[in-house]
């Protein structure tokens, strides 16, 4: 399970408090900072820098306070890589979320908790069924947050119905059909074994390895249903050790995520050149977001810009001082996150992009539009 969920994303996004609310990434991995000490020193750093800009803020430096007191304390950084520190001590309101993937550090201090980069590490989250075969094995791992959740040998731990071939119903009867009939016994075996687990042990997506020829069979037998959600190929064989696997498909699934979010930046591009419902470039977005338009927002991994917002009214822009309805705009320090925050307390989906350059050459932000 991850360490969060999209319900409690969303309430995040929603909290206010009578102050400020100060929201700190900080990466703790153990192979960038081997000792307590090492750990320390970069907190410090990331709290010096903050305290710099906060101008007195007592609530915000009583959390500051907090942060060097809890890492001071000891983090356990066996699974965590990163942590999301979201406080506000004028309201005694205290949130750590533990990351297993980096995140860069920083501090941000703004009106909500910044989950910019909570969004981005949730983003990729799946469960993933890793399915390794050959002529004698059939293991079925299920890949969560922080590593193998279950595993399960499908030729012995796994009683395989045999009165009904995938199930019942229409879904069931059109699996009866087709290729699966030109499978051996043992690959069907597998392909109801894999089906029968599916409602209790569940998974995103599917992932196959071993020997091609095995998994080209068992992959024809599967019920379709699976078939549409087979994503790729492993390249482990059939024994491999659960961390070999794991790594394996943590490289498949994020190849697939990048591939997907090229996908959306090129639709975004192409609707934005007709002039579609869809807008690119900083300034354009955070007018959309004012309008209450947008329906998707992607912005790319690490965007960082200063900022204004009108308290009266919530509108976002990237100059100050004046808004549009008369009342006087605040600085605040990362207008993106709070842009994404802002998206997400709306409903709008948001997509956050690592490494697209053509992203980036349209400005690093921009949305697709309701109306």
């Amino acid at each position: 399970m991850p360490p969060i969920s999209q319900p409690e994303v969303r309430e995040l996004a929603t909290w206010r408090g009578r102050e400020v609310v100060t929201t700190c990434y900080l990466d703790v991995d153990g192979r960038r900072f081997v000792r307590q000490q090492d750990l320390e020193r970069e907190v410090d750093n990331v709290v010096r820098r903050a305290r710099a800009r906060m101008n007195g803020n007592r609530s915000v430096h009583a959390d500051l306070d907090r942060i060097l007191a809890f890492v001071r304390g000891g983090v356990d950084r066996r699974r965590t890589r990163s942590l999301a520190i979201f406080a506000c001590d004028a309201d005694d309101y205290w949130q750590v979320v533990p990351l297993p993937v980096a995140v860069p550090s920083r501090v941000i201090v703004g009106s909500a908790p910044a989950i910019a980069p909570l969004e981005a590490a949730l983003q990729d989250y799946e469960r993933v069924g890793a399915l390794l075969v050959d002529r004698q094995h059939a293991r079925l791992m299920v890949i969560g947050w922080d590593g193998i959740e279950q595993e399960l040998d499908l030729l012995g731990d796994v009683p395989v119905s045999t009165s009904a071939e995938h199930g019942s119903g229409d879904r069931d009867r059109s699996a009866r059909t087709g290729t699966r009939e030109q499978a051996g016994p043992v690959a069907r075996q597998v392909a109801r074994a894999v089906w029968e687990l599916h409602d209790s042990v569940r998974f995103d997506r599917l992932l196959l390895g071993g020997p091609e020829d095995v998994v080209a069979e068992v992959e024809r037998a599967l019920h379709p249903y699976l078939r549409e959600r087979a994503a790729g190929r492993l390249g482990v064989p059939a024994w491999a050790s659960a961390d070999e696997v794991h790594r394996a498909a943590r490289a498949v699934a994020i190849e697939a995520e990048r591939a997907r979010e090229s996908a959306l930046v090129e639709r975004l591009r192409s609707t934005v050149a007709a002039g579609g419902r869809a807008v690119a470039g900083l300034d354009a977005t955070l007018e959309a977001l004012g309008a209450h338009r947008v329906e998707r927002l992607l912005v790319s991994h690490g965007y960082s810009e200063s900022g204004w917002r009108c308290e009266p009214c919530g509108r976002l822009a990237r100059t100050g001082r004046a808004c549009g309805c008369g009342a006087a705009m605040h600085e605040v320090d990362d207008v993106v996150s709070e842009a994404v925050d802002d998206a997400v307390s709306s409903g709008a989906a948001v997509e956050v992009c690592v490494g697209d350059a053509d992203l980036d050459v349209v400005g690093r932000v921009g949305a697709f539009l309701r109306f």
